[in-house]
């Protein structure tokens, strides 16, 4: 059984940025996203075997609203040309901007591209008014914990 957390982050005017290589989300990039999405997911605590193509059923399935209202105003994407390099997905869940995905393709981790488009989405959401974001996610991918706590993600009771 996964094991979950709820952090959240409380958002303040003039706390984030947007960096402009970031992209807002357009439904043309699904394909991409998903192969992205699945190098991402390859490996890591989350995988359960799927193949490509059920990350893109997958994405399909966000978009109809499977976790909430999709936000594409708040969702990024980092690219270079034709290849997703990273992404931040969010959706409005209970009436709060959750984020529903974020990854990074493997061959380039550890380059802040993550806290890019989270920053891009969190800048976005605090000019739209919304006073916090949340994340649910699985305790046992210590990496994406430690991204959520370093960026000022705290530990919610739920």
């Amino acid at each position: 059984m996964i094991s979950r957390t709820l952090m959240a982050m409380d958002l303040k005017e003039g706390q984030f940025s947007k960096d402009d290589q970031v992209e807002p989300f357009f439904y043309e990039v699904l394909e991409p996203l998903a192969q992205c999405m699945y190098r991402a997911y390859l490996n890591s605590p989350e995988f359960e075997g799927e193949k490509e193509e059920d990350f893109l059923e997958e994405l399909h399935q966000v978009l109809r609203g499977l976790y909430g209202e999709f936000m594409p105003k708040a969702s990024f994407v980092l690219s270079d040309k034709d290849k997703i390099l990273a992404a931040h997905l969010v959706c409005l869940y209970k009436n709060v901007p959750t984020t529903t995905y974020l990854f990074t393709d493997p061959d380039y981790r550890r380059q802040g591209l993550a806290t890019s488009v989270l920053e891009a989405s969190c800048h976005t959401l605090t000019k739209e008014s919304y006073p916090k974001i949340q994340v649910y996610l699985n305790l046992d991918n210590q990496g994406a914990y430690q991204l959520y706590d370093s960026f000022g993600f705290n530990e919610q009771s739920f």
